[in-house]
């Protein structure tokens, strides 16, 4: 899903860029093939959107909220309830204990429990979580510096802001910098991009 995404992003961006007449033909062709690609996976696509539908029926229901969309409905509820309780960041105990008191009380399903252990299966959510609104915010800092640098580099740098939109679009259901493999691939991808040689803008 990452990589579909970042081939449509990146497409995306450079559809509406101000490059070159070619270049915007390549995006617009790249966004096509991008398109086709996720196609011809559609019988690995369509079995994962009836089984979304059925796990957020049974959310909605009651009737199982352990499902693999409902624990991360549950997750984020929980991360609500500690954000309300600890709005300067809580910590990965005191989360523990917050949420460990909502199960007992029936507010969250005991799946959230277990799984808050690990991470909370949202990058916002999980900075706000143990970090409150400070978190958050650094966060939020973080991928608009990203974004603003490459929105300024002569040409406008596609591949940072489409390294920004596979991070945060990724980390709507994941928790990408829990994973050491994550922060380093970013780190690395912004040293080799932020020294790229500019090269000028062809009109």
């Amino acid at each position: 899903m990452a990589l579909f995404c970042f081939l449509i992003g990146v497409s995306l961006l450079f559809v509406l860029s101000k490059h070159a007449r070619q270049w915007r033909i390549l995006g617009a062709a790249s966004l096509l093939g991008a398109i086709m690609l996720i196609g011809s996976y559609s019988h690995l696509v369509e079995p994962r959107l009836m089984e979304a539908y059925t796990d957020i029926t049974q959310y909605v229901s009651g009737e199982n909220r352990a499902t693999s969309i409902g624990t991360r409905f549950e997750l984020w509820r929980g991360s609500v309830m500690v954000l309300k309780q600890a709005p300067l960041g809580a910590g990965y105990w005191k989360r523990a204990d917050i949420i460990r008191e909502a199960v007992e009380q029936h507010r969250l399903d005991p799946v959230a429990l277990h799984y808050s252990s690990v991470n909370m299966h949202n990058e916002l959510l999980e900075e706000l979580s143990l970090r409150g609104v400070v978190g958050g915010t650094l966060l939020l800092w973080m991928y608009s510096s990203i974004v603003i640098l490459g929105w300024r580099a002569a040409p406008r740098n596609l591949a940072l802001l489409g390294v920004v939109f596979v991070y945060a679009f990724s980390g709507l259901t994941d928790a990408l910098f829990f994973s050491r493999e994550a922060t380093v691939l970013l780190l690395t991808l912004l040293a080799v991009l932020v020294r790229l040689p500019p090269q000028r803008e062809r009109l």
